[in-house]
């Protein structure tokens, strides 16, 4: 793997990189003077919610032209788990085969 020939400073230096690089990396490692992002395993925030936090972050500290990315990649990046749940539309729960229609 490339990873094994690169110099240790050079590996070490990646989330200050990527931090640099991706606002949305940047806010979801270091928050802001309103957000604090929490790494909490039993935590659950929906993705509208964080897309909001990461709007208002973007807008309150004047960061033309970042955008939410078309991927999951920055959220991972920060250790993060996305995780997918469908919806029944009739009960606002979780989706269930057995229940929902």
């Amino acid at each position: 793997e490339l990873r094994d020939h690169l110099p240790a400073s050079v590996i070490a230096s990646e989330d200050e990189i990527r931090a640099s690089t991706s606002a949305l990396y940047n806010f979801l490692v270091n928050g802001d003077d309103y957000y604090d992002v929490l790494h909490d395993d039993d935590a659950v925030t929906p993705l509208a919610d964080l897309k909001r936090a990461f709007h208002n972050h973007v807008r309150i500290h004047r960061r033309d032209g970042a955008k939410w990315p078309a991927d999951d990649y920055h959220v991972k990046a920060a250790g993060f788990t996305v995780r997918s749940v469908n919806m029944c539309k009739q009960c606002n729960n979780p989706a269930k085969r057995e229940s929902c229609g």
